[in-house]
């Protein structure tokens, strides 16, 4: 079926009408029912918590699109002048919905001026008269809507339909309900006619109006606009708690994929170290984060490091953090980045960790007692110890041989080693 051109799409109208932005202070026409500058919504009232507020600004938490039925007015909710094709609709005089629709409908303000200017549409400046074969007595009338997701299942939307004599609305082909009058001209006879939530799709939907008429060459025309008899305006907002796009889910963490779906904003956790500005993505369900790093490797490289700190660290003081070697305390085995050389991983001068030689004394013995086993700074020395100092089977010589002897020439008295009638020590290299 071919259709005349129809508005975009909701979310793109929302977006052009500033739907999501307006001023703190409420318009004259707040509450009117019609989208006027300076609003970004009107729901037909000046009532908070609704979606809308009393200022026709869209509430926190919610969000709000134009009427999915306008009548007679443009794009931005505004009377279209007189015989103004009005392109949200579509005619065919056919007794067959599913035939090609020959035109859009125009606006006419001077035929059934009991109803507000600019509602009335008409298939020509004749209303109909021109439609007047034998056996034509249906005109269907066509209006092409997309629903948001976010909105499906949560929103009703009641229509008002005037037209002379019958009327019955159409939803993508089932039958809503209807409205009749037996005695014309009945223009002044306005009806509710409710379409549920349940008939609509998120995307495209075509809404249907087929008008009966009693006979050939009656006028023909149609008024729809949402809410209840007597409320004016082009455009009455729809609010809802939720989303119309997936932009509007932002959490602003860049470790979640936002989505706007029939049940509102979901915000899932993104794929474990995914790249994010600090790093990578923890992968969480619970709490997604962007973290430094993550030790994601029990010896390679881990993710969100590079090559010159390539291991993650994530306990302590600034954790996570990458490093360019862990204290993993695997005891005779050199720690997670060192060498045998340098096995000990150590925090460095400014914060930095770095491999180190010893971390105390009792890794720099050389299993010698002449000698004393001494960490500085990391590194090992074994100097001797004074001389005389017990050793197994002697004493040490304290020179840099670090000799444990039987016994050392001390200079005077009984030497080092000796005692009682050996006195003195003689041959040994400390004599």
């Amino acid at each position: 079926m071919r259709f005349a051109a129809q508005p975009s799409t909701i979310i793109a109208l929302c977006a052009a009408l500033g739907c999501l932005a307006a001023a703190e202070t409420a318009s004259a026409q707040c509450g009117n029912g019609a989208i006027t500058t300076g609003e970004g919504c009107d729901d037909g009232n000046q009532v908070a918590g609704d979606g809308c507020s009393a200022t026709c600004t869209v509430e926190a938490g919610f969000a709000c699109v134009p009427t999915l039925f306008p009548t007679g007015v443009n794009d931005a909710g505004f009377e279209l002048p007189q015989g103004t094709p009005d392109s949200h609709w579509s005619w065919s005089r056919t007794n067959d919905p599913a035939m090609a629709v020959p035109g859009v409908a125009a606006r006419f303000s001077s035929a059934w001026t009991n109803f507000a200017p600019g509602r009335w549409v008409a298939p020509t400046a004749n209303y109909g008269r021109e439609i007047n074969e034998a056996g034509s007595n249906n005109t269907y009338w066509f209006q092409r809507i997309s629903i948001p997701a976010a909105f499906v299942g949560q929103v009703t939307f009641p229509i008002i339909v005037s037209c002379d004599n019958s009327c019955e609305v159409f939803v993508n082909g089932v039958s809503i309900g209807s409205h009749s009058t037996t005695t014309p001209p009945s223009f002044q006879t306005t009806s509710s006619i409710p379409i549920p939530t349940t008939a609509f799709v998120a995307g495209s939907n075509l809404i249907t109006v087929r008008l009966f008429e009693q006979g050939p060459g009656t006028p023909r025309g149609l008024l729809v606009y949402p809410g209840t008899t007597g409320v004016l305006g082009g455009y009455l907002s729809q609010c809802v708690r939720g989303c119309i796009t997936s932009a509007g889910c932002d959490d602003s963490n860049e470790c979640t994929t936002d989505v706007c779906s029939v049940t509102g904003c979901a915000n899932t956790s993104r794929p474990v170290d995914t790249s994010c500005a600090g790093g990578v993505c923890n992968g969480s369900t619970m709490a997604p984060a962007c973290v430094a790093c993550r030790d994601s490797s029990p010896t390679a490289q881990d993710s969100g490091c590079m090559m010159s700190a390539q291991h993650c660290r994530t306990s302590g003081t600034g954790a996570p953090v990458c490093e360019a070697c862990l204290d993993t305390q695997m005891g005779s085995t050199a720690d997670l980045g060192c060498g045998m050389g340098t096995p000990y991983c150590v925090v460095g001068a400014g914060g930095a960790n770095a491999c180190v030689a010893c971390v105390s004394g009792a890794d720099c013995s050389d299993g010698n007692t002449c000698t004393s086993d001494t960490c500085t700074a990391g590194a090992c020395s074994n100097p001797p110890v004074s001389a005389g100092t017990a050793c197994a089977g002697g004493v040490c010589d304290g020179l840099a041989s670090a000799l444990c002897e039987v016994c050392v020439d001390s200079g005077s008295g009984t030497d080092s080693g000796c005692g009682g009638s050996t006195p003195h020590c003689i041959g040994a290299s400390g004599s």
